[in-house]
């Protein structure tokens, strides 16, 4: 709780609730403190947090406490090993700001009680990523996030006999809140459809089923002993201040005799999944409490992603790639609308939304550690999709994602700038987990900008950047972007990096050809909206350059 004295003799009053347990609080003015403002941390639960003033009060003076806490915001700080950092951050109970000499002004020590150690740590004064490890049940197979439920739900297989079963977990505190039961809540190892030794969970998806006007929200679960799961969950709200508590349960269950269901997909009134190397189409009938068969389609190998995109199923399959379907032709098939050209090992996709006239692009990507763009001409029915790029990468991706993941002293920079293009309606970054555990960053380039940052790849290519080189040595090289809608229209990042980082650009213009079309790139980039304004005369190339440097560090900044 927090109090303010107000202009007119009155008190504000606050509330801020951390967490269950008592929250302990600590203040200290330390001559090393910013500004000598003071440190305030709260620790509850385990968990420790910095309050600090909003900008529109971080300017008042003296008495400071009194009127500063009515609007304050709060930042969770967690005790990294510097040496081991995926260690998971040891639990706080209790933390205070100690006068002890330091590296320099503006750091602050803090000193740390945590369960039975005594703990001493300097207080990092930009904030970053944290390394964070969620212990399961069992090996993970499938991952989603539930906004609804506000949580992470795994599949995970448990035991020596490897038994699938889904683990709800909290997402601040990692703790399994998932409780398993049948029907009449009664509670249970596993729910129905799951449990079985050697199988495992190959779809996993939510579901928000409309009928009526009404609409229930499921969770969907395959698996590759052919069994599809409609599991309902219902959140514990008796205890207000207790733990939190999910409890789910199999609202319907269905078997396919002898094939795997590779994958599986909601929509509206219906459901659609592959089994084996057909895809079928069901409705859920509520009055008989069973899914009932509407419609099939057979193709030459399993479909492994499904997804719905301008009324239209796209089906990822392990062969053949992207194929499109109408599924609304008739009352008993569907029919081939679109299909990639070339085919692919296809492991997931994406779909990425562009502005109009192209409409959106979907990322393929393959076992031969390649990402396609492809445009489906969704006007044109029986037309081939239409190759926009392609990209090499070091490792396959697995999974495509999109989340704001950008943290929120990053917001300046999430406006659009510089060319480049929203990969989403909301602005969402696109991200790819390889193989080899690697996380890939997508975005998405207008021509102009693309010409740019492809010109300045060109002149970085091989050893240009990575080994020191001669000008002059670059003579037979020709830089100029080619469009070729393949290779030639991936820009690659980990290149523009090492440019940027050995600020290599100066070096890589000596020629004057190259400097002249360096500067006609940029002059055209959105018109000339970033170098209208730009000093001419004898240095007029240095200013360009420093303007490279700030849109190569605009686009190549940490994701996450």
């Amino acid at each position: 709780m927090t109090v303010a004295n107000n202009v007119d003799g009155g008190l504000t009053i606050n509330l801020q609730k951390f967490g269950v347990s008592t929250a302990t609080i600590s203040c200290n003015r330390g001559s090393q403190t910013p500004g000598g403002e003071p440190t305030v941390l709260v620790c509850c639960d385990g968990n420790m947090v910095l309050l600090q003033p909003n900008s529109s009060n971080s300017a008042r003076p003296e008495p400071y406490l009194r009127q500063l806490w009515a609007k304050f915001s709060d930042i969770q700080v967690f005790p990294v090993d510097e040496q081991n950092p995926v260690v998971p951050p040891p639990p706080v109970d209790v933390g205070v700001v100690v006068n002890l000499p330091s590296d320099g002004p503006g750091f602050r020590q803090i000193l740390m009680v945590s369960e039975s150690k005594l703990l001493l740590a300097r207080l990092d004064q930009k904030p970053g990523p944290v390394h964070r490890q969620i212990p399961t049940a069992g090996a993970p197979t499938r991952v989603i996030y539930s906004p609804r439920l506000r949580c992470i739900i795994a599949a995970v297989n448990t035991g020596k006999e490897s038994k699938p079963t889904l683990s709800f977990i909290d997402p601040d505190s990692g703790k399994e809140i998932g409780h398993p039961t049948d029907k009449t809540e009664n509670p249970v190892e596993f729910i129905s459809g799951l449990g079985k030794a050697g199988d495992t969970v190959y779809g996993l998806e939510e579901w928000k089923f409309k009928k009526d006007g009404n609409v229930w929200e499921y969770i969907l679960v395959s698996t590759r002993g052919g069994r599809l799961i409609v599991v309902d969950t219902k959140e514990d709200t008796t205890k207000e201040d207790g733990p939190r508590s999910i409890r789910y349960w199999a609202r319907f269950t269905h078997k396919e005799p002898e094939s795997p269901i590779y994958s599986v997909l909601g929509c509206e009134e219906g459901l659609i999944y592959c089994a084996g190397t057909t895809i079928y189409w069901y409705v859920l009938d509520l009055d008989a409490k069973k899914l009932k068969p509407l419609k099939s389609f057979n193709l030459s190998c399993p479909a492994t992603s499904l997804q719905i995109a301008n009324g239209k199923l796209m089906a990822l399959t392990s062969r053949d790639s992207l194929l499109v379907l109408d599924h609304s032709m008739d009352s008993s098939g569907a029919g081939l609308c679109h299909a990639d050209p070339k085919p692919r090992n296809a492991t997931h996709m994406i779909e990425v939304e562009l502005d109009e006239p192209m409409g959106s692009i979907t990322l393929v990507a393959d076992r031969d550690c390649g990402v396609g763009g492809l445009w489906i001409p969704w006007q044109s029915p029986q037309k081939d999709c239409e190759p926009v790029f392609e990209v090499q990468l070091d490792a396959s991706i697995r999974r495509f994602r999109r989340g704001r993941t950008r943290p929120l002293w990053d917001h300046p920079f999430q406006v659009p700038m510089y060319g480049r293009l929203m990969s989403t309606a909301d602005d969402a970054e696109v991200l790819g987990v390889s193989l080899d555990g690697s996380l890939r960053h997508f975005t998405l380039l207008g021509l102009d900008t693309w010409r740019l940052l492809r010109f300045i790849q060109n002149l970085s290519h091989d050893a240009c950047v990575l080994a020191p080189v001669r000008v002059t040595d670059m003579a037979e090289l020709d830089p100029e972007p080619k469009i070729d809608k393949g290779f030639a229209m991936q820009v690659d990042g980990d290149i523009l990096a090492t440019c940027l980082e050995k600020r290599h650009l100066e070096r890589l213009l000596g020629r004057p050809e190259h400097a002249k079309r360096f500067v006609e790139l940029l002059d055209e980039l959105e018109g000339g909206k970033y170098t209208s304004q730009l000093p001419s005369g004898t240095n007029k190339l240095l200013f360009y350059v420093l303007l490279a440097y700030d849109i190569m560090e605009y686009f190549l900044r940490d994701p996450l």
